[in-house]
């Protein structure tokens, strides 16, 4: 696996082209429960998911290190291409994740019942959850997360 960066566009056009997509279902996923969850929040991010998804890539890439990862994409009625542009990139890159879910949404119901859709997912050791128009940085999220061990609840680690 290479740690490319590939911008949203070059990834529709070559892997999925208009018109050829999959199911409307409302939870689609695979595989087992995995030790390392990725939280995904989403309400049309369509210009940032697929960069989110890969700065998610680039730090399993780099440091996951044998670690089992998972991810769950909850989206809250997204009117725009999120939906599509995730299940595909998933699609693309299920052989990194022990599991991965997108729960899509009939109505607009907010950012607190979106994120309370994701706890039945939340089976993982270490869970992680970023709106998906933002990215991880370059730092080493593993480690972030082992050194906060000792606490059932951490929020708002720098980035820096």
């Amino acid at each position: 696996m290479g740690g490319s960066y590939v911008s949203r566009a070059r990834f529709l056009s070559e892997a999925f082209p208009k018109g050829r997509w999959m199911s409307k279902a409302s939870t689609t996923g695979t595989g087992e429960r995995g030790e390392y969850l990725f939280v995904i929040l989403s309400y049309n991010h369509e210009a940032y998911i697929i960069e989110h998804l890969e700065s998610i890539l680039f730090q399993i890439e780099h440091w996951a290190d044998g670690r089992i990862c998972s991810i769950v994409v909850a989206d809250d009625c997204s009117r725009d291409d999120t939906v599509r542009l995730a299940h595909a990139w998933l699609k693309v890159h299920q052989d990194i994740l022990a599991s991965y879910h997108v729960l899509e949404s009939v109505n607009n119901e907010g950012t607190c019942s979106n994120f309370a859709r994701v706890f039945p997912y939340a089976h993982g050791k270490r869970v992680k959850v970023l709106a998906g128009d933002d990215l991880y940085s370059s730092e080493n999220i593993f480690e972030l997360i082992d050194s906060a061990s000792e606490h059932t609840l951490v929020s708002g680690l720098p980035l820096m």
